[in-house]
């Protein structure tokens, strides 16, 4: 005579496996859609081949293992490939498409960040936040400080402005209280925006540019001022000017750049840099390893022998 509890018991496991390989199945529909997306968002980016193999072609054989139509090993012998090298093709293409996809999630919730930040500045210049203080706006006094950078003097920037010193003084102290006081960053963005809009010197195209990103739906950066190894390298050296009690503007000569030239070129690269940080990171972690070895301090005990 059967048991009834053990053929419940078989019914119920059964039941679950039935409802384990549903889930499975979804899980494996999701993971072949969102696979699908990110080639396809990354077909629009024009990548180069990797070892001869383009993005269609690999992601047509990786959909086709995916789905068992062709067995792993079948594919490596018809490619006359090793393991290894379709290892490596395809962990490359892996990481090209992931990279991307995060790439595209961080423009978006940038784009979406500055967005923000021109509603409330829209928003304060409503309350008199932004209002003109003694009649100078934000992107007045943003300015003055350029020319100040660009070795103005404050009595001529003042003059310019056609105010006394008294009222100069004010202004600038009250500019400086109202972004102090906005934990939102607010002003401190307008600022900066109408600083790198009003920039000077040989490189006040990438200031001008860097303050142009900031904007909400900004297009691509384009005409580096220097390449993106020499801003490393500039960026490394004036990290161990600082750490080696060095003048960071006299660090600043060895490279032919003044130190306006210096704010310019660091904002456009740091821009840039924020938008295309997947882009760019590997290249940044092998140039700043690089140039901070090249400009560390001497070993104190390097001369001395034992």
């Amino acid at each position: 005579m059967s048991n009834p509890n053990s053929e419940d018991e078989f019914e119920d496991m059964a039941s679950q496996d039935d409802l384990d390989a549903q889930e499975s199945e979804r899980e494996q529909e999701q993971f072949l859609k969102d696979f699908q997306s990110k080639v396809d968002a990354a077909s629009a980016k024009n990548f180069e081949p990797v070892e001869g193999f383009r993005l269609e072609r690999w992601s047509e054989l990786k959909l086709q293992i995916f789905r068992n139509e062709v067995m792993y090993e079948d594919v490596i012998e018809s490619l006359g490939l090793t393991e290894e090298a379709w290892d490596d093709i395809d962990g490359k293409w892996m990481m090209r498409i992931e990279r991307d996809t995060y790439q595209d999630a961080v423009t978006k919730a940038m784009d979406a960040q500055k967005q923000q930040m021109a509603s409330q500045a829209e928003a304060m210049r409503g309350s008199g936040d932004l209002a003109p203080v003694d009649g100078i706006s934000l992107e007045a006094w943003a300015a003055a400080q350029v020319k100040l950078l660009n070795g103005m003097t404050v009595n001529d920037v003042a003059k310019e402005l056609k105010v006394e010193m008294p009222v100069w003084d004010r202004v600038s102290a009250e500019w400086m209280a109202r972004m102090s006081r906005d934990t939102t960053a607010t002003i401190a963005t307008v600022y900066g925006q109408a600083f790198m809009g009003a920039s000077q010197g040989q490189h006040a195209a990438a200031g001008q540019a860097a303050g142009a990103s900031m904007n909400a739906g900004a297009g691509a950066m384009q005409s580096d001022p220097v390449s993106f190894e020499r801003w490393v390298e500039i960026s490394e050296s004036q990290n161990a000017a600082v750490s080696q009690g060095i003048d960071p503007q006299t660090d600043l000569e060895k490279f032919g750049v003044s130190l306006n030239d210096w704010v310019n070129i660091n904002s456009y690269w740091g821009q840039k840099y924020a938008v295309n940080a997947m882009a760019y990171m590997e290249d940044y972690t092998k140039f700043s390893d690089k140039y901070r070895e090249k400009y560390a301090a001497p070993d104190a005990n390097s001369d001395i022998d034992f």
